[in-house]
């Protein structure tokens, strides 16, 4: 066998740098809906579809909390879908890039965005419903998610 000639720094850096970009291409795409494979999430194929389920799942469990104010643990939804809650964290953070709490707050963000946005509510309230005590933290959640701050959106609105 014929060994490969060793890298030189630059050059190992750039092929680091490449299967990163890879690895977050492929988080992105899942994240985006896209059809990423299950080797562009590091899943495999089934783990990569039990992922999907999964957070098709806790969709419906979140739009249902919304509803009728209730909110399921994760050691339920895990136990609805039929996994650990430790498997059910490391499957949806492979497989989206974020971790369930991280979508579910931005999920919340995004609908107090929409909120504000069309003057349905004050941010006070929107802050409320988005599951924030102190409407300084929310803004400051709102701030790094939109780039605005809720009181700017809500004077261009």
């Amino acid at each position: 066998l014929i060994a490969p000639e060793p890298m030189t720094a630059p050059v190992a850096r750039l092929v680091a740098e490449a299967h990163t970009i890879e690895t977050a291409a492929g988080i992105l795409a899942a994240v985006a809906g896209e059809d990423a494979t299950a080797e562009e999430c590091g899943l495999k194929p089934a783990d990569l579809q039990r992922a999907g389920r999964l957070r098709e799942r806790l969709e419906m469990l979140s739009i249902a909390s919304e509803r009728d104010g209730s909110a399921p643990t994760l050691a339920e939804i895990a136990a609805d879908c039929g996994v650990s809650v430790s498997t059910m964290q490391r499957l949806f953070r492979a497989a989206y890039g974020t971790s369930i709490a991280g979508w579910l707050r931005g999920r919340r963000l995004d609908h107090a965005h929409a909120d504000i946005a069309a003057g349905r509510c004050s941010i006070a309230e929107a802050a409320f419903h988005a599951g924030y005590g102190d409407v300084a933290n929310f803004t400051t959640a709102f701030r790094r998610r939109f780039g605005v701050t809720p009181g700017r959106l809500a004077r261009q609105a």
